[in-house]
């Protein structure tokens, strides 16, 4: 599955002093490079969101280059699942864990019946609900104890290509939303924020989560990635965990920051495997 490209990172370079016009010129036929004495120091990079073959691409390139300490670490899992090359949920359904599949799809049925209706806003047309969406999300966000989002960072996210607030609104009221982004044939689903005070609210999450691939489907995608965390939810809803992993490259003295990224490593591991204890970590 095709996935965005990594990102590279590269902390800004640090402000060193002008030195003096009036230094002594370099002989021409001075060897070039670091003076005696001087130290080489390996600029630090980090690419992150990368799968196992990529990370392992990456770490041998790093090292052919000539990288001191290159670190491949996993740090975090997304969520996947395939979707149906047919307009209907059958085979979304089929696919969906038979435990939970009865139950999955009475929430998605009621909230249906009830007057739930699905919205999807993108660009320019999300942008006079992203207040009362933020509202929502950083309400959400807090029942589990984080605090992520702020408007202004989803009003700059609007104008990204495929960027989509999915709406559900129940007689024009705003029950719940899922801000995502469809590149490459694969829906992102990113944020969400649900009215938790709305007789619907408590259907909304899992209506949305039906909501988003049927809408995938129409628009020609062919994957659907359920985001970050939440292991439990996205485990009932059938979707696939797939390790995600870290390649940073650090200059040789930065036995410290290497002992504490893997240690961080090693945490966010324990995380996730307590609800996939199977997987490649």
């Amino acid at each position: 599955m095709a996935r965005p490209g990594p990102v590279l990172r590269q902390p800004p370079r640090p402000v060193r002093r002008r030195r003096s016009r009036h230094r002594p010129s370099r002989p021409a036929d001075h060897p070039r490079g670091p003076r005696p004495g001087r130290r080489v120091r390996c600029p630090r990079r980090r690419l992150s969101g990368l799968g196992t073959d990529q990370a392992d691409r990456l770490t041998t390139a790093g090292r052919h280059q000539g990288a001191t300490c290159v670190l491949n670490l996993a740090t975090d899992v997304a969520h996947l699942r395939d979707l149906p090359t047919d307009s209907s949920l059958d085979h979304w359904w089929a696919d969906t864990p038979a435990s939970h599949r009865r139950d999955i799809r009475r929430q998605w049925h009621r909230a249906c019946e009830a007057g739930l209706v699905l919205d999807p806003l993108t660009g320019h047309q999300m942008l006079p609900y992203l207040a009362e969406f933020t509202g929502l999300a950083i309400g959400t966000a807090e029942r589990h104890g984080t605090a992520l989002y702020g408007p202004d960072m989803f009003e700059q996210l609007a104008q990204v290509p495929g960027a989509v607030l999915l709406a559900a609104r129940h007689h024009g009221h705003l029950v719940g939303g899922m801000y995502a982004f469809l590149h490459n044939r694969c829906l992102y689903l990113w944020a969400s924020g649900i009215d938790y005070q709305h007789p619907l609210g408590r259907h909304a999450y899992t209506w949305l989560m039906t909501e988003a691939p049927r809408w995938a489907i129409e628009q020609g995608a062919h994957h659907i990635d359920a985001g970050r965390a939440n292991y439990q939810a996205k485990k009932r809803l059938g979707y696939h965990p797939q390790v995600l992993r870290t390649v940073v490259h650090l200059p040789t003295d930065a036995d410290t920051t290497a002992d504490a990224l893997t240690n961080l490593s090693r945490r966010l591991g324990e995380q996730a495997l307590h609800h996939h204890p199977n997987l490649p970590w």
